[in-house]
Order: C-alpha cells, then sequence, then structure tokens
C-alpha cells in the first residue's frame, strides 16, 4: 500500500503495538488473523493519509516561498534601477564578487 519500506516498516510496528495491547481485552478469541489483518490495514490507511496531508502542506509551504522570493527579487531589482548608476554599480560589485571569494 505504501511502497516506502521505512514508512511500511513503522505501520508494522504500530499495528502490532494496537493488537498486542487490545489483543487481550477482546471478548472472543476467534477470528484473531482477521482482526490482526483489520488493525492493520487501518493502521496503513490512517498512516497514508497523515504522509498525504503532510506532503500538501509542504508543498504549499514549498510554493509560496518560491512566490515570496520571486516577488523579493522583483522589489529588489525596481528598488535598484530606481538608485543612480553609480551606487548601482557599486552594490552589483559587492554583492556579486562577494560571492567569489
Amino acid at each position: 500500500m505504501t511502497n516506502a519500506r521505512m514508512l511500511t516498516e513503522d505501520i508494522i510496528q504500530e499495528a502490532f503495538l494496537k493488537a498486542t495491547a487490545k489483543g487481550p481485552s477482546r471478548r472472543s478469541d476467534i477470528n484473531i488473523p482477521s482482526w490482526t489483518r483489520i488493525t492493520a490495514r487501518n493502521t496503513a490507511i490512517v498512516s497514508i493519509s497523515c504522509v498525504n496531508i503532510v506532503e500538501a502542506i509542504l508543498n504549499e509551504t514549498s510554493v509560496a516561498s518560491e512566490v515570496e522570493t520571486r516577488e523579493k527579487g522583483k522589489l529588489l531589482h525596481q528598488t535598484t534601477n530606481e538608485l543612480h548608476s553609480d551606487y548601482q554599480t557599486v552594490l552589483l560589485l559587492f554583492y556579486i564578487d562577494c560571492k567569489f571569494y
């Protein structure tokens, strides 16, 4: 279901912990293998949903930061273009040349 080894291992461990914690409180010993499979499946579904939500949030954050960076760059170029040409040259030389040292 996951195609990710580490996530699968986490799901198996969590399902095992749930089964060992709640197994003894079951009223009947009938269908324990079936109950264990259902517990593992439900754990996997919840875990995959959580991973998808986190990935969506991280993707939104990266898109927002990319847009913010682009807008800052535009504003920086607009502001730099408003300066006298001598000041533009000094700033460009300072920031471009500093990257090489």
